[in-house]
């Protein structure tokens, strides 16, 4: 049985006001409690004269005191008591505390009519209460370090005393920008393209742009510096079409830049009262900006008694650079609604100030990434526009590097959503190039999209005559035919540095090659080091050696090719951040002179990626080895490590197998290990007889183990007496085409002044 319990109908008004006055009951008791609890130390503060109110609390809990503080004015003016720039002796001053500190601070305010000319002033209407902004942060910030309360009073007894010697703007920090209480909106144009169209005599040019009016206090505009406008004309303003947009407040703008004299330079701080446009042009001259006013009559003719908006920027020269600028020249901007009373501009006519915005550049990539101005620049190559290769190529474009070739011919798929750095709107087919051109080319990044084949990009001389002014070459293109061409690039012809990029298992693990200096170690080294070094670490053989093929091929569509690796975007971002980063630090710092073999594997808390790199000094090399076309390469272990056991065998000959990979394509032999001599091997003073005993069991197991990338290639013995090759040699060799089946054979010989090499290139024969 349940007991059912009548109530009144409940009064939710009544319910609420109750429940709200209780709060603030309880906040304004918090807040009032601690502030009367650190009023000793307030007034401890050695610049607090006093106390004038308070502390005394608000219905919304807030807490109000009222101190005064004392000013260090300037020796002049301390017999009147108040300084030049209007700030007096004893200031009184109002700390604002919130219902919730001391989790947030107080709010300064100074007297109403405290100086608004000065800088580092917060906005505030004209008749409210004036605002300093004493640090270059969040108040609240600075009240939970060190000293609490009592660093925001010494941070401003600073200000105020600053502000008394006219001391606010330092010249080595720069020209603070004009304080601008009702900003309407924001104007977006490239400071940079402006000021290469100011000269030393005071002058305009006007250009196209638009502005999209979302509301009275909402509005965007956009100057094009590309589109400069020689006579202003009806159809320029009224028939030009800008870009298709989704705003149906969009409409075209003139855009007038105004400059000074050269001359003439504004070394007052004026806070923004520019709300007619008799405000306007008063402004403007006072900014040195002549003919602003005839100008805008002058347009007359050009629209026909029509209503336009003009974007206007006035380029005001500083006396030193502006904060975080380049720059000495200030651009402030307006937007004119401009109507016409007969043949003068309607003084009616709306003004409303706009911040200004730079439009995407490298540079300010740069600023925001913290990137280096270089002083050498060279094309950036991204061979491969696919997942891997767009988002390293946009990290890059982001951090303010160019320019870029871009080199892909494959179509944008759907399913190329899933982990590209961008996304096609449109179903009508797209080039990954030139889909990743564009978003580059929106960012203002200098980007060319060769839409060939990365295999004829490289192997055709006339294409890739850019080849000699690269920076960095990048290839994500996963392809062996690319990987094998990128190969037979001569060192001359590549100025720089040389990177290959793969993902491997899902996801699972990452590579990055990095060649030495002038292509030494080259990427093949690098990657037969990586296959080589899985033969030792389960981690790298789990994922290299995996001959399941569906665990990482996805069916994407219908028919033969129709596949793909299944893998998160969020593994391809991982990982091609770190590879663009690596990337971003050789462009800016260059790299010593050994390779890396960069190896990335997933942890297993799936929150990031674990690298680690293998430097790699120069390989050994033999050219045109025993007089055939092939290059032998020997990896700097196995020198070291033949040195090493020829050196202890000074006496006798000795000798072992070499273990490593074949490139066909490229007539390559690479070892990268050594296997020691079996036990029933013979050493003697004029000869080595290389043992059976275990041989081809280890060999075997290795090439199954790597399914084939690691192979037996030969063998090397050493000759201490210092003779080349011998008869027996030869003789040698000729018998292990028979154990090869017609693969290359390599026979090694050591020599204390250097190697020596017979080889067999070997046929395949017909099974």
């Amino acid at each position: 049985m349940k007991l059912q319990v009548s109530l009144p109908p409940a009064d939710h008004n009544c319910m609420d006001n109750f429940m709200i006055n209780s709060l603030k009951r309880s906040c304004e008791n918090k807040a009032l409690k601690l502030v009367q609890y650190y009023l000793p130390a307030i007034k401890s503060h050695k610049a607090v004269e006093g106390i004038a109110k308070g502390p005394s609390g608000k219905a919304d809990g807030s807490v109000r005191l009222e101190i005064i503080m004392s000013v260090s004015l300037p020796t002049k003016a301390q017999c009147k008591g108040v300084s030049e720039t209007g700030v007096k002796e004893k200031e009184h001053v109002t700390l604002n505390f919130p219902p919730t500190f001391p989790s947030n601070a107080p709010k300064i305010q100074l007297r109403k009519d405290f100086n608004r000319n000065l800088p580092h002033l917060n906005p505030s209407p004209e008749n409210e209460y004036v605002e300093p902004c004493i640090v270059d942060a969040d108040l609240s910030e600075v009240l939970h370090q060190k000293d609490w309360l009592i660093n925001i009073l010494n941070q401003l007894s600073e200000w105020l005393t600053k502000a008394a010697g006219d001391r606010l703007i330092d010249s080595a920090q720069g020209w603070e920008p004009i304080r601008r209480d009702q900003l309407a909106g924001s104007v977006v144009f490239s400071k940079k393209e402006m000021l290469k169209e100011i000269n030393n005599e005071s002058g305009n040019v006007s250009f196209i742009g638009f502005v999209i009016k979302i509301n009275e206090t909402n509005i965007h505009g956009f100057v094009n510096t590309g589109k400069k406008i020689e006579v202003i004309k009806r159809k320029t303003l009224y028939e030009h079409k800008f870009f298709d947009t989704p705003f149906e407040t969009y409409e075209m703008a003139l855009c007038f830049l105004f400059w000074a004299n050269k001359e003439v330079v504004c070394d007052k701080y004026l806070p923004e009262t520019v709300f007619s446009i008799e405000d306007l042009y008063v402004r403007a001259k006072e900014y040195g900006c002549k003919n602003l006013k005839k100008f805008l009559l002058d347009s007359y003719n050009g629209v026909k008694k029509k209503p336009f908006n003009a974007i206007i920027i006035l380029a005001v020269n500083r006396p030193f650079k502006l904060i975080g600028d380049y720059a000495n020249v200030e651009m402030v901007s307006y937007l004119v609604e401009v109507k016409w009373d007969g043949n003068q501009v309607d003084k009616s006519s709306n003004v409303s100030p706009l911040s200004h915005k730079n439009d995407c550049s490298p540079e300010i990539l740069r600023k925001l990434s913290g990137t280096p101005v270089l002083d050498k620049y060279g094309f950036i190559i991204q061979l491969g526009c696919g997942s891997l290769g767009s988002k390293i190529s946009m990290h890059l474009a982001r951090a303010g590097h160019e320019p870029f070739v871009l080199v892909d011919n494959k179509i944008f798929a759907p399913h190329n959503s899933a982990r590209h750095a961008l996304v096609e709107s449109f179903k009508i087919p797209t080039l990954k190039a030139i889909l990743l051109e564009n978003s580059m080319r929106a960012m203002g990044t200098s980007a060319d999209s060769l839409l060939i084949d990365a295999v004829e990009f490289l192997s055709n001389t006339e294409i890739n005559n850019k080849l000699p002014k690269t920076r960095i070459l990048i290839d994500s293109t996963a392809s062996l035919s690319v990987f094998s061409e990128l190969i037979d690039i001569a060192p001359h012809r590549i100025s720089e540095f040389v990177c290959h990029t793969a993902l491997y298992g899902n996801g699972d693990l990452g590579v990055l090659l990095v060649e030495g200096k002038n292509r030494n170690p080259r990427v093949d080294d690098l990657m037969t080091k990586l296959f080589d070094l899985a033969l030792e670490r389960n981690e790298l053989a789990s994922i290299l050696y995996d001959k399941d093929i569906n665990k990482v091929r996805q069916i994407i569509g219908d028919g033969c090719g129709s596949f793909t690796m299944v893998m998160p975007d969020t593994l391809v971002s991982e990982y091609s951040a770190g590879m663009a980063q690596r990337a971003k630090s050789i462009i800016e710092k260059g790299k010593n002179n050994e390779g890396e073999l960069w190896i990335g594997l997933s942890n297993k808390s799936g929150l990031g990626i674990n690298w680690e790199c293998i430097y790699l000094e120069k390989p050994e090399i033999i050219k045109n080895v025993g007089g055939s076309a092939w290059e032998l390469r020997m990896l700097p272990d196995v020198v070291n490590t033949i040195n090493e056991e020829a050196l202890s065998y000074n006496e006798v000959e000795t000798g072992g197998v070499l273990m490593g990979h074949v490139s066909w394509s490229n007539r390559v032999i690479i070892v990268s290990r050594l296997l020691p001599a079996p036990r029933d091997s013979a050493r003697s003073r004029n000869s080595f007889a290389l043992g059976t005993e275990g041989l081809k069991d280890f060999v075997i197991s290795i090439q199954k183990a790597t399914n084939g990338v690691i192979t037996y290639l030969g063998t090397w013995h050493s000759h201490p007496s210092g003779v080349g090759s011998s008869p027996i040699d030869r003789k040698t060799l000729e018998g292990l085409r028979e154990h090869r089946l017609g693969m290359p054979s390599t026979m090694l010989i050591w020599t204390p002044g250097g190697f020596h090499a017979l080889f067999d290139e070997g046929e395949l024969k017909p099974q």
